[in-house]
């Protein structure tokens, strides 16, 4: 009798149908257990008793190993097919998920990187999405990007929106430095040296703040008056402008509260709190005016104004340990959370002026500063000191957009309402005209409820959002004389204002006008710094750095590592270099603010890759870092080519995605901005 013969091929179905077609007399189970088989089909007794599955293949006792093993690897092969296809739609389905959400992880470790990018480092590409060349079509690689979830070296987590400086560095290590690494070949610099700053700039949006608290025995002081007054007038006559939290005539009456032993009603800590608060921005000024010349100027940085920053700010760091009794409703404890918000804006970060500036917020709700119409029974004065509080809070909410990305929390219900304050505080209600257009840029463009738009739909939207902008800027007429100084009043409006139309060309991938409106925007801060003008100058520097120039920077950045080896980027450089100088002067005074360090780090990383570009040592750079004719003159103040500004609004959006621009950038004593130029600057040869 012969035996069955088995059947080779690599289909196990197929296998299966050829094998039950014949019959055999006993199970397999019963002939490989050598016991007699009662053959009831389909399962035996033996099988059914012992619970065990009844097989009929005939493969006798010892069944077939070569068909068994092909048949496993048959079945392997199948599932890991169907395990890659698998994965592939995952990975397209996460794709089209992080496009739309962006809820993907921000830091990720450097060891983690190598290992996951490899050698070819191709992971992130960019596409312009405008088929017209761009002047800057190499400086386009930078795109809006999106909500990020960011994991922090110390554990902690924060959810960021796109127009946040942690989000515009990763965003500038990935779409630029990244690809740079890909196509070392064809640059100057090594494949290492892209490598080392791109891992550089991923530790740099690791850093966070300092939490710690001040805990020892000595008691929270107020200044002393012989500090405290001579220093009113100046905080009044210039710094209060803009930003007019008190009062000068009800802040002496609040100093004069303070030295009541009976004061009730008013809690002491906002009266500390005020005063330092006070004293802390007054003297930061005056360190400001005398950092910006070089760090010569002053020698060993221990002067007596900087220590006294120093001690004045650990004693508002003891007022904050208390400063659960603010919560209380009174309109001292909202003036005060705001002086804090202010000098966390310039001392800490990012993350404790928007919790001081919430804890505000939500004390004017309570006090009913939201409503406009809530000051029945108070003076006149007392009326307008409630309504300028809030405009304050109100502006304050706005720039605090740019910063984290979280949308506004406190509304402005009716628009018309600042009116009543036009002829008494002007400069303020121009404030607050510009940001309730600054709101609406953010909201319907940037914020996380601005939801999915097509392309014409955004660029309707911006060409209606810039007429607004532009008819701000026609209102007030601003000063475009190179005659003149920049008032610090005049200054932060132009700046927003710039910044903002930086936001909208972004939003459009319009890289012609975006890169004309960045230089733009760092030149004026760079300006203002430079210029001996009004004493408040140097203070909206730096409250206003992190918020405003944080993405004009990085195009700029981006401008100039992508065309350094084109020979067309000097002028650039030299513009980055001499803002460089600025936050380096800046750190100095304001060491403990990480946003700060991260924006002067980031500039040294981008300038030490451009001297490795084009030859230049590091001392040569550190000698026009600090050399005057960095920091441009008063004089030098920037304008935009009228063709910016001249557009109407229906032509707008596709003016800037599709026409080359001609852009002039105006100064006159500083060669550093004093350049013209046609599509990109060029660089001119000796003849």
């Amino acid at each position: 009798m012969s035996s069955p013969r088995f059947h080779d091929s690599t289909d196990p179905t197929e296998g299966n149908n050829t094998n039950s077609a014949k019959e055999y007399p006993v199970c397999d189970q019963c002939r490989i257990k050598k016991v007699r088989c009662g053959r009831e089909r389909p399962n035996c007794s033996n099988c059914t008793r012992l619970g065990i599955e009844c097989e009929w293949s005939g493969y006798g006792k010892r069944p077939s190993q070569t068909v068994m093993l092909n048949n496993v690897v048959v079945g392997l092969e199948g599932r890991i097919d169907q395990l890659e296809k698998n994965m592939s739609d995952i990975k397209e389905i996460l794709t089209k998920l992080d496009s739309r959400v962006g809820d993907s992880s921000f830091f990720t470790p450097a060891t983690w990187l190598a290992e996951s990018i490899g050698p070819d480092l191709s992971t992130h590409t960019s596409v312009s999405s405008s088929s017209t060349p761009s002047s800057y079509s190499r400086s386009a690689a930078m795109r809006p990007g999106r909500f990020r979830l960011i994991h922090r070296a110390d554990g902690s987590q924060q959810y960021v929106g796109p127009t946040s400086l942690d989000s515009l560095i990763n965003e500038f290590a990935w779409s630029v430095v990244t690809p740079l690494c890909q196509s070392y070949l064809q640059h100057s610099l090594s494949q290492d040296q892209l490598i080392f700053a791109r891992d550089r700039l991923f530790a740099v949006v690791g850093l966070t703040e300092s939490y710690q608290s001040v805990r020892d025995l000595s008691v929270t002081t107020i200044p002393p008056l012989g500090i405290l007054e001579p220093m009113i007038d100046p905080y009044f006559d210039n710094i209060n402008q803009l930003l007019p939290i008190w009062s000068k005539d009800r802040f002496r009456e609040f100093i004069a509260s303070s030295q009541l032993e009976t004061t009730t009603g008013l809690p002491r800590t906002a009266h500390m709190t005020c005063f330092n608060s006070l004293v802390i921005l007054i003297l930061t000024t005056k360190l400001a005016s005398v950092s910006r010349q070089s760090e010569a100027s002053m020698p060993g940085w221990g002067s007596t104004n900087l220590d006294l920053v120093k001690y004045f700010l650990k004693n508002a760091m003891r007022a904050v340990d208390n400063i659960y009794e603010l919560m209380t409703l009174h309109l001292s404890n909202v003036q005060a959370l705001l002086y804090l918000h202010l000098v966390a804006q310039i001392h800490w970060g990012p993350e404790r002026a928007s919790l001081f500036l919430n804890l505000a917020s939500a004390g004017a709700k309570q006090l009913g500063l939201y409503q406009w119409d809530s000051s029945q029974g108070y003076t006149f004065q007392e009326a307008s000191e409630r309504q300028r509080v809030f405009l304050c809070l109100y502006t304050l909410d706005k720039s605090r957009c740019w910063v984290d990305g979280h949308p506004p929390h406190v509304p402005l219900w009716r628009p018309d309402a600042c009116l009543s304050l036009q002829a008494i505080d002007p400069v303020l209600v121009a404030r607050a005209r510009l940001s309730q257009i600054e709101e609406k840029i953010f909201v319907k463009l940037y914020s996380d409820a601005s939801g999915d738009q097509t392309t014409k739909q955004t660029e309707q939207l911006v060409a209606s959002l810039s007429q607004e902008l532009r008819k701000f800027e026609t209102d007030h007429a601003f000063n475009d004389s190179v005659d003149q100084k920049l008032s610090f009043v005049e200054a932060e409006l132009k700046i927003v204002a710039c910044a903002l139309g930086g936001f909208l060309y972004w939003k459009i991938r319009a890289d012609d006008a975006l890169m004309t409106t960045s230089i733009r925007c760092i030149s004026l801060f760079v300006t203002l710094w430079g210029q001996d003008a009004e004493f408040g100058n140097h203070l909206t520097v730096i409250r206003l750095l992190v918020g405003y120039a944080s993405l004009s920077f990085f195009q700029l950045c981006s401008f100039v590592l992508l065309n350094q080896t084109e020979g067309s980027a000097d002028p650039a450089t030299e513009v980055l270099a001499s803002f460089l100088a600025m936050l380096q002067s800046i750190s100095r005074i304001a060491d403990t603010n990480i946003p700060i360090k991260k924006l002067t780090e980031t500039g040294e990383i981008v300038l030490g890759l451009c001297s490795s570009q084009s030859g230049t040592r590091a001392e040569e750079w550190s000698e026009l870092l600090h050399s005057d004719h960095v920091v441009p003159s008063h004089d030098s103040l920037l304008r935009m080519h009228q063709s910016l500004n001249d557009l109407d609004p229906v032509s707008l959006s596709m003016a800037l995605t599709s026409a080359p621009m001609i852009s002039t950038i105006a100064g006159t004593s500083a060669p550093t901005h004093s350049f013209g130029f046609e599509n990109s600057p060029t660089r001119t040869t000796a003849s």
